[in-house]
């Protein structure tokens, strides 16, 4: 994926012994055909999903273990992010 927005993402995936864990492109198009009627997300989450969808150093999950946990949570309390 070529990343235009969040090259600063890109450049420093690691904060002291923490590190970005990325989603493949695979499971970024699975949470678009499961969230997102198939439709490509927005260009900025699509990046940070591919640079840190699993574990992102700069952002907090929450108590969730992954972006269908987070998803399904929000979803379920319809909250708006």
């Amino acid at each position: 994926m070529n990343i235009t927005y969040l090259t600063k993402l890109q450049e420093n995936p690691v904060k002291g012994s923490f590190s970005n864990e990325p989603l493949s492109l695979n499971e970024i198009q699975q949470l678009e055909n499961l969230y997102f009627s198939g439709n490509s997300f927005p260009k900025a989450l699509a990046e940070m999903l591919f640079l840190a969808g699993q574990y992102c150093i700069v952002l907090d999950f929450g108590d969730n273990d992954n972006q269908q946990e987070l998803q399904d949570y929000v979803r379920s309390k319809n909250l708006r992010i």
